[in-house]
């Protein structure tokens, strides 16, 4: 759920104007592709083309006004840019949403649905365990999300980009990695409009292996499947999150540490998130300037690191905004000049929203953008606000995940219409330990392709922090009132909204010399 501003990053003194341009177009391109991705294809079809035409239109208006005029008062001129942009962004939008739609699922597949067909697929994530209800009553599977580029029948053959989420039967399920082509033979189950795959698709029988993983899937794969089997062998609860926590992969935690995670509020300390991938570009900057590694060079270092880093950990919704947002901040360094925090953020959230709408869905991608936000606003008001009673350092190191956790709050209520109670002070305790084990598992996975024996002996220095978050997280699920019932769905968000708002307006309005007088 938190996050870290990339190194170089000028967030601005206590003086420093926000610099909020790009918010309001992140915030209406969230808006339009969460909107449009729910169009039934039928109507998206006949809509998008509209909506982006006039969009478009508008911000060309815009533009060519602002070219002709030699009106000098730049508040009017930049609201004008701000229209153009949301114009230009929401067309954006539109555009990309319709040139997904023909190949994400094609008229003619509908008419499939049901049916027994074979389909080309490969393989996007690390198969997990699960029951599903698609087969001949409730039984075991494996499941893994992938894209479907070929579906045959006995008369047709469609070529598409399919996202789909495929239950294989555990019995006949064979090691499947990351970037694997397999042939499979099934039924296919549509997905609502909106959703992050288009269809179910439940395999009948053995897969067939048709192309491996290209090389530098085969790498990470080797990697992430070398350092899980050295895990698998630790002790505990920190076991099943040593894996997590260094490279992103989740097979081996629970449903219960799942549980206690999400009830302390430490659920984004179950996986590799969008932090780590600050804490791997701020290590190679400090570590470039300390050998005094020119700026450049350690741009590029940069760059290539972390777009092996995402490979190695798989690109969840976190970690992409995150090396998106970092490479924004890195080539804005390149230019020469200071890359601010915020614009970096709305401009990573524009890029991946138009490159895939669907992300607008995800609650991984809002938690992220929402935990990053809270801490570049909220980190430092809280931080002057806790002054008044705590000392500088504690009151900032209460700031940073109370700013977070506000800020995430009325999205967390949609997935648990809960609070959780000793989210700050669990997150105060576990977050430390966090980087730690980030930073000697990922080495330590890397330098076991070398060595083998230090895979090993890198699980077990992770697990030393792995097992202090699963302690802190099973202490404090098993605390009494641990969560707080709170109304779920729309309501409940926007209760949590005002309630926060109200709290801080209070908070921030009182004025500490006035009561130190009337106490007095």
């Amino acid at each position: 759920m938190t996050a870290t501003a990339a190194p170089g990053v000028d967030e601005g003194g206590a003086s420093a104007r926000v610099d909020l341009r790009l918010v309001l177009p992140a915030a209406v391109c969230w808006i339009v592709a969460a909107l449009t991705v729910g169009l039934p294809t039928p109507a998206a079809a006949e809509v998008l083309p509209v909506a982006a035409g006039a969009a478009f239109t508008i911000a060309a208006a815009v533009v060519s006004v602002l070219g002709a005029t030699h009106n000098d008062r730049s508040h009017l001129r930049s609201v004008a840019s701000t229209v153009a942009v949301v114009a230009a962004a929401g067309a954006l939008v539109c555009v990309s949403v319709a040139a997904h739609l023909p190949t994400r699922f094609p008229a003619d597949v509908s008419r499939l649905v049901g049916h027994s067909v074979s389909v080309t697929v490969t393989v996007d994530s690390v198969p997990v365990q699960a029951e599903s209800q698609g087969f001949t009553g409730v039984e075991q599977s494996s499941r893994f999300s992938a894209t479907a580029t070929l579906l045959k029948t006995a008369t047709q053959r469609i070529e598409l980009q399919m996202p789909v989420l495929v239950f294989l039967r555990s019995a006949s399920a064979p090691p499947v990695s990351i970037g694997t082509q397999l042939g499979l033979t099934g039924k296919l189950q549509e997905t609502g409009p909106g959703e992050s795959v288009a269809a179910l698709f439940f395999a009948e029988g053995v897969p067939t292996m048709l192309v491996q993983p290209p090389w530098y899937l085969d790498w990470a794969n080797r990697l992430r499947d070398s350092f899980r089997r050295s895990a698998a062998v630790l002790p505990g609860a920190g076991a099943q999150l040593v894996p997590g926590l260094a490279i992103g992969d989740v097979s081996l935690v629970s449903d219960e540490l799942n549980s206690s995670m999400i009830t302390s509020g430490l659920s984004h300390l179950t996986a590799v998130s969008g932090a780590n991938c600050a804490i791997v570009v701020a290590a190679i900057m400090l570590l470039g300037g300390a050998i005094r590694l020119s700026r450049r060079w350690r741009i590029v270092l940069c760059l290539i690191v972390m777009a092996a880093f995402v490979v190695l950990v798989t690109p969840s919704p976190s970690v992409l905004r995150a090396a998106v947002m970092a490479t924004i901040v890195l080539l804005t360094l390149a230019s020469g000049r200071t890359p601010r925090a915020l614009p970096a953020l709305a401009l990573a959230c524009i890029v991946m929203l138009v490159a895939d709408p669907w992300l607008s869905r995800s609650y991984g991608l809002a938690l992220s953008v929402l935990a990053t936000g809270g801490l570049l606003l909220l980190t430092r008001p809280l931080h002057t606000l806790l002054s008044r009673w705590f000392p500088s350092g504690i009151s900032l190191i209460i700031a940073v995940p109370l700013a977070a956790q506000l800020a995430c709050q009325p999205v967390l209520v949609l997935l648990s219409p809960s609070i959780s109670t000793y989210s700050v002070v669990a997150n105060l305790l576990a977050e430390p330990a966090a980087p730690v084990a980030t930073v000697v598992g990922l080495i330590s996975c890397v330098a076991g392709a070398v060595v083998p024996s230090l895979a090993s002996a890198g699980a077990w220095l992770t697990w030393v922090p792995a097992s202090w978050i699963a302690g802190v997280a099973t202490f404090f699920a098993d605390l009494p009132g641990a969560t707080l019932p709170w109304p779920g769905g729309a309501p409940g968000s926007a209760l949590v909204i005002l309630v926060t708002a109200a709290a801080l307006i209070a908070l921030f309005l009182r004025d500490p010399q006035r009561e130190a007088d009337e106490n007095s």
